[in-house]
């Protein structure tokens, strides 16, 4: 009991040295006590076992152990929870927890009965910096009660290290305070509730907050970051230097804070559910290297503006997008770059792009191999020599980088009658050099809600290894389409060595000849050839290759497929075609009455089937009419191996809230396709 006093005598000794800590009434402690609700937990400065809901101005302190369950049963003011490390010093001392000395906290789980609230006052420690919860956990550390942070003229602060700090019930800051989420070592502080009575007058952001619900943070009226290289990892948590807001409603959160200002050496990326914030101006300090960005999600901002002079650059990160419907920087008259290094930059406007009279030099300077593209709502035709107008500019460094559209068809035409090169010696597009482009050219965004046209014939390569294309999947079918021809020669028509690839999950069309004859790939997604291809191409797993054009030599692999037409109409496929076991026909059954079908042509040719194709029928629109179909016509082909049209090896597979039937059948060189749909209100005929 004599060692018992000594230690609380040196916590009373330590808080006293801390920095003008307001008074208190009461000393709440909590021992190491396995039984969460044992009231012999919880003692007062006297020793004595302590009511759980003590009076006014109580200081909470939580051993390194605090595996405890307080249940407040009446409104508990107190001036910050603080913790007692017991890991380096043989007496107690009160610490904030902040995880540097490697502390290993279990927990601690607050609750309320009877309408009890918690109420924070703030707390100067350590350095001046205002403390109202401050953790280090492996564990998830919960306050199921109300909180309200009462104005005294401090700046309210929850931080967490390495664990979860959950704040379940409604929050209370009014605009005279300001708040401020910390954090290090991936910790995270959740806010579970709505809370519209939370009002700061500015939220910062240093570390990772989440919201449980669209409306947490709603009426704040401004946000500010301050995330740069001091996080540090704890307790085995690596460290993570970006801060983060993420939403985890299932919810578009709807904002409405009128600016969010990214400083100088900040960053910040959004996770989760998409942010609605389209009243709100992000105001950036404009910093090299210091993004803002949003992963597999989007963000809507108002406008950006500029908060820095001289020439510097704002960088767009992660694999979502950030949309901005408004203007770029002209509220400045320095040259302001936006660097895309991953995901999408959507322009709604012109403005979007521009300045006022300076050049915009678009850097995508993507990494990891990971798109980075221009959104854009409008027609983009930039004319470098017009020194008042916009530039282009892309780096690529054999990382991809390219185009999408926001809404409907929007063109993009770069330098009026000249061809798209890969491998010059500046990768530039737009600007002093003719149009270039390295390894790999991106199309599309998995927010992409048009299709996006490249006025432009490209030169696949000069060293015939070829390119690639990366398109990324958005809500049209077709992502992006290539108004030029593809070749690897200054004259069209040489049909010199190269090839292409194409990646990702998007639907790419390729409108006019595609001239290079090397084997080439379609890896993922979609491919349209609408003109004529020289080269054959091997189609992977979930890939399919189609189109109104015509297409040569075809070996589909296991999972990949030929989908004939451009959502129904018909493909021609002249010369041999290998389907392995498990490949596809993927036919669409349009409402218009179009139908997809693949005609074969060729001379001594091969139509093999190494083992099972499967029959993919798809319902383009609502069916309304059955119908009877040819999809596979071999009359015009001169063949030596027929076993891709034998009806054996077929397994159909269709929507049956589609369909209700469909059948196959061999006539005449060719397979037709009868099928009947699911009538939803058919005529009733009574018979009397």
């Amino acid at each position: 009991m004599k060692l018992k006093y000594l230690n609380l005598f040196a916590i009373l000794s330590l808080l006293l040295t801390c920095n003008e800590l307001l008074a208190w009434d009461k000393l709440v402690w909590a021992n190491r006590s396995s039984n969460m609700n044992d009231a012999a937990s919880w003692n007062d400065l006297d020793g004595n076992v302590s009511t759980i809901a003590p009076s006014k101005d109580t200081l909470l302190i939580f051993s390194s152990k605090a595996a405890v369950q307080p249940v407040l049963t009446a409104d508990l003011s107190a001036i910050g929870l603080y913790f007692v490390d017991h890991t380096n010093s043989t007496l107690p001392s009160v610490h904030s927890a902040d995880g540097f000395g490697g502390y290993n906290y279990d927990g601690y789980n607050i609750t309320a009965e009877n309408g009890a609230s918690l109420y924070l006052y703030g707390n100067q420690h350590n350095n001046g910096w205002t403390r109202d919860f401050y953790m280090a956990s492996l564990g998830t550390n919960v306050i199921d009660a109300p909180i309200v942070f009462a104005d005294n003229g401090s700046q309210h602060q929850a931080r967490c290290s390495g664990g979860r700090l959950v704040l379940k019930q409604p929050l209370v800051a009014t605009s005279n305070t300001k708040f401020l989420v910390g954090g290090n070592a991936m910790g995270r502080v959740v806010f579970e509730s709505a809370n519209p009575d939370f009002k700061p007058s500015e939220l910062y952001i240093q570390g990772h907050l989440e919201i449980m619900n669209k409306e947490g943070l709603i009426a704040v009226p401004k946000f500010a970051s301050g995330c740069w290289g001091w996080s540090t990892a704890v307790n085995g948590f690596p460290s993570e230097k970006c801060c983060r807001l993420r939403n985890s409603s299932g919810e578009i959160a709807t904002i409405t804070a009128e600016t969010f200002v990214l400083d100088a050496h900040d960053n910040m990326l959004f996770n989760g559910d998409p942010f609605d914030m389209s009243n709100t101006s992000l105001q950036a300090t404009m910093r090299d290297g210091k993004p803002i960005g949003a992963g597999e999600t989007y963000v809507i901002f108002k406008e950006i503006t500029c908060r820095d002079s001289g020439d510097r650059t704002l960088s767009i990160n992660g694999d979502g997008a950030i949309i901005n419907l408004g203007q770029f920087c002209r509220n400045t008259s320095f040259t302001n770059n936006l660097q895309v290094n991953s995901g999408t930059y959507f322009a709604v406007t012109p403005e979007g792009l521009s300045k006022n009279h300076n050049r915009l030099h678009l850097n995508v300077y993507p990494s990891n191999l990971k798109p980075a593209n221009l959104g854009i709502n409008f027609d983009y035709a930039p004319d470098p020599s017009m020194d008042n107008e916009d530039d282009f500019i892309m780096y690529h460094h054999n990382r991809p980088g390219g185009f999408a559209a926001y809404e409907g068809v929007r063109r993009v035409k770069l330098l009026n009658g000249e061809m798209l090169y890969r491998s010059k010696s500046h990768a530039i597009l737009g600007g002093d050099y003719k149009e270039s482009i390295s390894h790999n050219l991106s199309f599309g965004s998995p927010y992409a809600n048009g299709t996006i046209i490249l006025e432009k014939d490209i030169n696949v390569n000069q060293n015939n290894s070829g390119m690639g294309f990366v398109v990324l999947d958005g809500s049209p079918f077709v992502d992006a389409r290539i108004e030029g021809i593809i070749t690897n020669s200054y004259n069209d028509a040489e049909n010199l060595n190269a090839s292409i690839t194409k990646y990702d999950n998007g639907v790419l069309a390729f409108d006019r000849p595609i001239y290079i004859t090397r084997n080439s790939e379609v890896q993922g997604g979609g491919l349209l050839v609408n003109d004529k291809a020289s080269c054959k191409f091997k189609v992977f797993e979930n890939a399919w290759i189609g189109g109104t054009g015509t297409a040569k030599d075809l070996e589909v692999l296991t999972g990949g497929g030929i989908r004939p037409g451009e959502q129904g109409g018909e493909m021609e496929i002249a010369g041999n075609i290998t389907l392995k076991d498990g490949a596809k026909f993927i036919i669409d059954v349009n409402s218009n009455g179009s139908v997809g079908a693949a005609k074969f042509t060729g001379s001594n040719v091969s139509l093999k089937a190494e083992g099972t194709i499967k029959l993919d029928v798809r319902a383009v629109g609502e069916i309304t009419k059955a119908g009877r179909t040819k999809i596979l016509d071999w009359n015009d082909a001169a063949t030596k191996d027929t076993t891709a049209f034998n009806l054996d090896n077929y397994e159909i597979e269709f929507d049956e809230e589609v369909f209700s039937f469909i059948k196959l059948a061999a006539e005449d060189n060719a397979i037709y396709m009868t099928h009947y749909f699911n009538n939803k209100n058919p005529t009733l005929i009574f018979i009397r």
